[in-house]
């Protein structure tokens, strides 16, 4: 969720938590997590301070605009403001789903599990609009694993029949509404197209999912705007998803994942590391994960180019300002040189040494306590190069060993 924050310029989401210590806990984390973003600063709007005879985006908007170099606002309260009729509630709230995007700010509703069942029941497209729920236990809270590349970050696993049920109603109801359209592509695009995509991800119904990606980056075309570039980024998250096995029907896996890799490429020649640099990395390691993974990966080409791809990301993800991002991308760094081939013993090691510089590198972020399964897969992956590598780094791998070591 911080990393979205990082990279999100405006949007909704919702965070479920069981008390207000757990919320209060949360806050303080992201607030913590954003210091350093002068871009990222945040507020709290608590509902219960709303005049009965005010709109919610009444109050909303003149709270914004009283905190104009705000750019994340968590919003509180909801259960008590709604009282004994959150039905009217939470559709005043979906209608002005449209009004509060065009403030153009990142709104974070903040409430319990059983309200959140709720929300998606009476306020079901501003609900759509949410790409993720994050769902927090009344405990401790450390630190969340770090988003996954894009494409390999989509599998949701729908938690219950009740998740399934209301997301197959949704799904109804925006392919209804599709039928329906009138002919304004640019409506239809916004308000029907783009949620249904995500709606289809979220079922993992990449199949369904695609051919909507593909209509809206039709249309972005004609425009040529940053939407294009955002438009095939996804487009290309959802080929590898099919590609991946989500569908039973993809028997091309491998022509999916090429079409991935020309989307990912259309979009770096809107997304440049001069214009969009934030975009431009996270596309560049998605990009490389995707060369890396080819069923044809093996082969030295495609390797150098997923080399260049993460090399191309770390110029942004540095370890000062993306510490996530970048032990992300020097794992996936790693990974790449150890999988290269060489044609003679000094461009193996060559390659093994580098694997072994990018896996310390990782490291340096993950830890046995804030990302226990990230720190277990990298310190592996370390040792493994160490067992392959000359034996004059032997004195080198005991040493570090006998800190970090772990049996898997």
């Amino acid at each position: 969720m911080i990393n979205s924050l990082k990279n999100k310029g405006a949007g909704f989401c919702i965070v479920e938590a069981p008390d207000d210590a757990t919320h209060d806990d949360l806050m303080d984390k992201i607030k913590n997590a954003l210091r350093l973003y002068e871009d990222k600063k945040t507020a709290v709007i608590y509902l219960l301070e709303k005049p009965p005879a005010q709109s919610i985006f009444s109050f909303v908007r003149d709270f914004v605009e009283s905190f104009y170099d705000r750019q994340i606002f968590f919003i509180r309260n909801l259960e008590i403001a709604a009282g004994n009729t959150p039905e009217n509630f939470l559709s005043e709230l979906n209608f002005s789903r449209e009004t509060l995007d065009s403030l153009d700010r990142n709104f974070i509703f903040m409430m319990n599990p059983d309200f959140a069942g709720l929300f998606m029941r009476y306020a079901k497209d501003i609900f759509s609009w949410i790409p993720h729920r994050y769902r927090f236990e009344g405990k401790d809270i450390g630190f969340q694993k770090p988003v996954r590349p894009i494409y390999a970050k989509e599998e949701v696993k729908i938690e219950d029949e009740k998740d399934r049920k209301y997301l197959l109603e949704l799904i109804d109801l925006y392919e209804e509404q599709l039928r329906e359209a009138l002919d304004d592509p640019k409506f239809s695009v916004k308000n029907i197209l783009k949620p249904l995509a995500d709606l289809y991800k979220e079922y993992a119904d990449y199949e369904k999912e695609l051919s909507c990606r593909q209509q809206i980056a039709a249309f972005y075309k004609k425009i040529g705007s940053t939407e294009y570039a955002e438009s095939l980024v996804k487009l290309g998250v959802a080929q590898h998803n099919l590609s991946a096995g989500g569908q039973a029907g993809n028997t091309h896996p491998e022509e999916s994942r090429q079409k991935a890799i020309e989307a990912f490429k259309g979009a770096l020649k809107i997304y440049t590391l001069e214009k969009f640099p934030v975009e431009y990395a996270e596309t560049m390691n998605n990009l490389g994960a995707l060369y890396r993974d080819l069923p044809t990966g093996a082969s030295a080409e495609n390797l150098q180019k997923a080399i260049e791809a993460f090399k191309g990301a770390l110029k942004i993800y540095t370890l000062e300002k993306f510490p996530v991002e970048y032990a992300q991308t020097m794992n996936n760094l790693g990974i790449a040189y150890w999988e290269s081939p060489a044609d003679n013993l000094i461009d193996k090691n060559k390659n093994l040494q580098n694997a072994i510089s990018a896996y310390k590198e990782a490291l340096k972020i993950y830890n046995t306590k804030d990302f226990s399964v990230e720190y277990s897969e990298t310190q592996y992956n370390l040792e493994l190069a160490y067992r392959k590598s000359p034996s004059d780094s032997t004195n080198e791998k005991n040493k570090y060993n006998g800190e970090h070591s772990c049996i898997i």
